[in-house]
């Protein structure tokens, strides 16, 4: 054991061991040690080659904030260290972070080595976190809702983000689900771009509660009738993300003249059609159309009626016309 000028003792604590105690720093390969410093190799507080701990000892870096591991680099450009509340870990610009199981050190870039594979690995440049194991599932946000990452199972969804543990949305070849675990209740298919869901129609908020300036639909039957359905193609199907071929439709320009609330302009200066309402206006046109036909049927019932009470008069009239011929044939046949 070997203790420098301090005048406090400095005791063995056991047989077998070799103790230093230097306040102003103990160094190898250099005469400047770093005061505070448990040991300084060629200038540096830094071990090049192996340092074990025995299995009940602690590796301690005091509790000063810093990068307290230089990995690689002249910099520190690799390393490990601690913030204030943040323990973090540094790779040079345009470098990843990666996780490796097995195999062997490769001084290769995102290499394994022999027999090893890639679990994880973040790109520091693209900010991007793959994962390569396609069963992988895990927790990215805790909390109330949480949210998960997950891939694989269930319903065969290869990707899918899970909230609050039971609802999820996510892809199937590439095709879009929302649902449960257990029931996948809305979709939208890649191939077909058909939308689907569990109850067969599509629900908006009608409560008289959340509505005010309710009124009657003025002329719907005009209105409705202004409407002009086309046979049509598109010029560019996959500029509107439309299939190929004919379809039935309106043209824009043509609704805007009947309800112009239905058109708005977009910013490229292109005129969808959201025919918002569109049943309603269907149904009251109907009904005009009903209420109509049923004036209609009771001028027709009035008007039948008189001709038949005129047709009964006629009748009447022309009984009684033959019955005073037939007299007067009668009466001549006599007076001959």
């Amino acid at each position: 054991m070997w203790a420098d000028d301090a005048d406090t003792d400095f005791v063995s604590s056991g047989s077998n061991q070799f103790l230093v105690r230097a306040a102003g720093g103990m160094a190898v390969n250099t005469n400047t040690p770093a005061a505070g410093a448990s040991l300084t190799v060629n200038g540096a507080t830094r071990l090049d080659g192996n340092l074990s701990v025995a299995p009940a000892g602690v590796l301690s870096f005091g509790s000063q904030t810093r990068q307290m591991l230089n990995l690689w680099g002249g910099a520190g450009e690799y390393g490990i260290g601690v913030q204030s509340g943040t323990q973090y870990f540094r790779t040079d610009l345009g470098g990843s972070f990666a996780w490796f199981e097995g195999g062997v050190h490769s001084d290769a870039s995102l290499d394994p080595g022999n027999g090893g594979a890639i679990p994880m690995r973040l790109d520091a440049a693209t900010a991007q976190l793959a994962l390569t194991n396609s069963n992988l599932f895990g927790d990215i946000a805790t909390g109330s809702p949480s949210l998960s990452l997950r891939f694989g199972s269930p319903l065969a969804i290869r990707w899918d983000v899970v909230m609050n543990r039971g609802e999820f949305f996510g892809l199937s070849a590439g095709s879009f689900y929302v649902g449960t675990e257990s029931n996948v209740r809305f979709g939208i298919d890649r191939v077909t771009g058909q939308t689907r869901n569990t109850s067969g129609a599509w629900s908006v908020l009608s409560d008289a509660r959340l509505k005010k300036n309710i009124r009657d639909i003025a002329s719907p039957l005009d209105t409705y009738l202004k409407l002009r359905g086309h046979w049509f193609e598109y010029i560019d199907p996959k500029s509107v993300i439309a299939d190929e071929g004919e379809r039935m439709g309106f043209v824009a320009q043509e609704v805007r003249a009947a309800v112009p609330q239905w058109v708005r302009e977009g910013e490229d200066g292109i005129l969808p059609v959201v025919p918002t309402g569109f049943e309603a206006l269907t149904v009251e046109a109907v009904r005009q159309l009903h209420e109509e036909n049923a004036v209609v049927d009771d001028d027709q019932a009035r008007r039948i009626a008189t001709l038949e009470a005129e047709n009964a008069t006629l009748r009447e009239q022309t009984r009684a016309l033959l019955q005073r011929v037939l007299a007067l044939e009668a009466r001549a046949d006599r007076d001959r």
